[in-house]
């Protein structure tokens, strides 16, 4: 799996428990049990996602073309993702748009775009050039809002009021989201 969410609140559509994004964009879906569970497939992520999110009964992926998305739960066998705005460059430069494409390919690879996403209290978090930034999980284009110094994060999860974070030394550190 490449990128990880599992939603918190009970909603009416697909079961809560955790879902991934395997590298061919496939979603898949295991129940929160804390042995060896199945996954089994259930939609298809944005193409070139590199992180996932659950939030307010939806799933919002970032991408590494410096898109954000988002689909309804519920939807999730009939995947219709709405782009909602776009992702932080995390270079530091503004996010491309449409009419910029994404980022340069490094040495003939892939786009490089934000590689984590975490949601908590109505909010969304991503790491940029060194900084842990934030938006609301309106779905339409909000501005992100830079949070502070990601201390060597490059990937983040929310849990009870903080943000968890290791980077490429394997230490966990966490701070509270205010």
């Amino acid at each position: 799996m490449i990128a990880l969410a599992a939603p918190r609140e009970a909603h009416g559509g697909p079961p809560a428990g955790l879902y991934g994004v395997a590298p061919d964009g496939t979603i898949r879906y295991r129940d929160p049990v804390p042995g060896p569970a199945p996954w089994q497939d259930v939609g298809q992520a944005p193409e070139g996602t590199t992180g996932l999110a659950a939030a307010d009964e939806g799933l919002f992926a970032i991408t590494a073309a410096h898109e954000l998305w988002h689909l309804p739960i519920r939807l999730l066998a009939a995947p219709d993702w709405t782009m909602i705005g776009p992702a932080p460059d995390p270079s530091g430069g503004p996010a491309p748009g449409a009419a910029t494409g994404p980022a340069p390919a490094p040495s003939g690879g892939p786009a490089i775009g934000p590689a984590t996403l975490a949601a908590m209290n109505g909010r969304l978090f991503t790491v940029a050039a060194g900084r842990v930034l934030t938006r609301s999980v309106n779905r339409h284009e909000t501005p992100w809002v830079d949070l502070g110094p990601a201390a060597g994060h490059t990937v983040l999860a929310s849990a009870s009021g903080r943000l968890i974070g290791t980077g490429p030394d394997g230490t966990l550190r966490w701070r509270p989201i205010a």
